[in-house]
């Protein structure tokens, strides 16, 4: 028994010590480049990513450029003279596996002509407007640009606050976490192994989500499915109106008014989706009645695994409906893109994510609208 006890008190020391160089070696070296860091956001600058995948619609390998404000898009010393524009928002903004260059800020900067204008991308996937307002205070104040374009909405469904499981990794008030929150959430404040440990997690998590995806929006792998009763559809948006579009609606506000403080000029943009009720060009199939998995069984009280196409669109609309209101309250410009993109499997990979065609076709509209302000 003494031996035994002697080898584990060895083990534990020897655990400690590797803990411990580990912890030293990541406060000098960033192997992974996560953009998450305690409670922060970390910029990875002048860093170059590549992604492989097998979603339909986008180059099989593209890759991100991030330059030296740790954006996507030009340098920060060629925005002299320059009217500056910085999109926000997740990764319809980011334009996940897209490559920097076929984004649609990239090529918004070039329909604008980047001799007289400078648009850096700042999207950042998963984020929802409790990040945009993180990176509007921290990071793009700083830099006072002219504009911010804020595209929101495709992360903030059926969130009225920040969750409390992954409050750790933005700004928030610890005290209202219980004791393994605390825990979890100063140990990634303070140790850059535990920050490291926590970001792993959470992209094999992703991974597994993009993973899941792939192939699921080929034609041929689309499932149809019959659409919900109504009774069924109405419970459904009631929930979102009542329980998440009010506080949605003060968060855009908010956005809003920081944005004006700080001296910059805000621009609200709705969020599109490939759904709606009407059929896809190239297939013809109902966009109305694709089968989307989400488990509502809680809320309807009967097991509903799935929702239709159409039903998902009604969903999102009300979110971007309360976008529409704020601009139209507090007569900011607004560009619908949600009524303007066009729908179809041609624009789309996914439910939300542009294809490069997309990407262009994104680029176009804003460009339309902008070119009414800025000229």
């Amino acid at each position: 028994m003494k031996r035994l006890l002697n080898t584990l008190k060895l083990l534990v020391i020897w655990l400690i010590v590797l803990v411990a160089i580990l912890e030293i070696f990541l406060r000098g070296a960033d192997p992974f480049h996560f953009s998450v860091e305690g409670s922060k956001i970390k910029l990875n600058i002048n860093y170059t990513e590549r992604f492989t995948h097998q979603f339909r619609g986008i180059p099989p390998n593209p890759f991100k450029v991030y330059n030296d404000l740790g954006f996507q898009g030009p340098s920060a010393a060629d925005s002299t003279g320059k009217l500056r524009i910085i999109t926000v928002g997740g990764s319809t903004t980011n334009c996940d596996l897209i490559s920097t260059p076929q984004t649609w800020p990239a090529r918004l900067n070039v329909l604008l002509d980047s001799n007289r204008f400078w648009v850096n991308n700042a999207g950042f996937s998963g984020h929802t407007t409790f990040g945009h307002q993180i990176m509007l205070e921290d990071v793009v104040g700083r830099l006072r640009p002219d504009y911010v374009l804020f595209l929101t909405g495709a992360n903030d469904r059926g969130i009225s606050e920040i969750d409390k499981k992954d409050g750790y990794v933005l700004k928030g008030d610890p005290s209202s976490f219980n004791f393994t929150g605390k825990v979890v959430y100063y140990a990634n404040q303070y140790s850059r192994f535990i920050s490291t440990i926590t970001n792993l997690s959470r992209a094999a998590k992703a991974r597994k989500v993009i993973n899941n995806y792939q192939g699921q929006y080929n034609p041929e792998d689309l499932v149809q499915s019959e659409p919900l009763p109504d009774s069924d559809v109405n419970k459904v948006l009631d929930r979102h109106r009542a329980s998440f579009v009010p506080a949605y609606r003060e968060r855009v506000a908010k956005l809003v008014e920081t944005a004006r403080a700080l001296g910059i000029k805000p621009v609200l943009v709705t969020q599109p989706i490939l759904f709606g009720d009407t059929t896809d060009a190239d297939t013809k199939m109902s966009l109305a009645r694709i089968r989307v998995d989400r488990d509502y069984s809680a809320w309807l009280g009967h097991p509903a695994d799935h929702i239709d196409g159409l039903t998902e669109s009604r969903i999102l609309d009300l979110y971007n409906d309360a976008v529409r209101s704020v601009a139209a309250e507090k007569h900011v410009t607004l560009i619908d893109l949600a009524t303007e993109m066009p729908k179809g499997l041609a624009y789309f990979y996914d439910p939300i994510h542009f294809t490069v065609k997309g990407c262009d076709t994104v680029a176009s509209i804003i460009h339309q609208h902008l070119t009414k302000i800025l000229y």
